[in-house]
């Protein structure tokens, strides 16, 4: 009687035990999944662990041209699009500690000098070492979306999205480089090279002329939108979502009266 209790007993402690192990375990699992979650990046929370991995090496370029190149609006810029998706290194150079990020900014002129001059010519090879899932421009210099055509045009280059925003290259040049091309209504006609000083800044900056525009906030929909549906076709509900649902028109040039079908101008 007494044996039979003691096995009983001893069975109940291993069970408890076990109980105890697997429970201990469970918490540590949810300790671990939290500590990773957290560590996530914002804009890509609400992704799912497999869509997260599929990420993994892949980079997005934002290329902060005229208008945006001032040393404030690159640290803000900055500062949100690290918060949401993490910034790497722009070369091997680059004494940046954390290269894990994918958001990959270059800014125009400073990181594509050439000698004493800038070259546009340079961002092939500024980015021909990166997984791109996309091209973001603001402010693009002249030139710049006949090298994003190029190295479209090559080979080693997937097709990837490309929105550019505020540009101050070739209409007609941006209209073929790029997916989506955004003005502010009223805001194109007025910002020509022109306008640009000696010390490639603009005069009258964009954004001030934009009312109610955040620029960071829109930055975050536009790499959200490259990364979840950069193959979308360009239509103006898109552009409007991506704005914040701001007042969206196509495109109409001036001289031929011919409508745009991916350059879009909004209030």
């Amino acid at each position: 009687m007494t044996t039979s209790f003691g096995k009983i007993a001893a069975i109940f402690l291993i069970f408890a035990f076990l109980v105890s192990a697997c429970q201990k375990k469970e918490s540590q699992n949810a300790m671990r999944e939290t500590e990773d979650f957290e560590s996530v990046k914002n804009g890509l929370r609400e992704m799912g662990d497999e869509e997260r991995e599929s990420l993994f090496g892949k980079k997005i370029a934002v290329i902060l041209g005229y208008g945006f190149n001032d040393e404030e609006t690159v640290l803000s810029v900055s500062k949100m699009l690290d918060d949401e998706f993490g910034l790497c290194k722009k070369s091997a150079d680059d004494v940046r500690e954390n290269d894990g990020g994918m958001i990959k900014i270059l800014v125009f002129p400073d990181d594509f000098m050439k000698g004493s001059k800038p070259r546009v010519s340079m961002l092939s090879s500024l980015l021909e070492d990166d997984s791109l899932l996309g091209i973001v421009t603001l402010g693009a210099p002249d030139g710049l979306h006949k090298e994003i055509a190029l190295m479209a045009d090559n080979e080693n280059f997937e097709k990837i999205p490309v929105i550019s925003l505020f540009s101050q290259d070739d209409v007609l040049a941006a209209e073929e480089a790029a997916d989506f091309v955004i003005d502010f209504d009223h805001g194109a006609d007025s910002l020509s090279n022109e306008n640009l000083n000696a010390e490639n800044e603009i005069e009258h900056p964009i954004l001030d002329s934009i009312p109610h525009f955040n620029l960071e906030e829109t930055l975050v929909k536009i790499v959200q939108f490259e990364i979840k549906d950069g193959k979308t076709a360009p239509t103006i509900e898109k552009v409007s979502e991506i704005l914040g649902n701001r007042s969206v028109r196509a495109y109409l040039d001036s001289a031929t009266k011919i409508q745009s079908i991916n350059h879009f101008t909004f209030e």
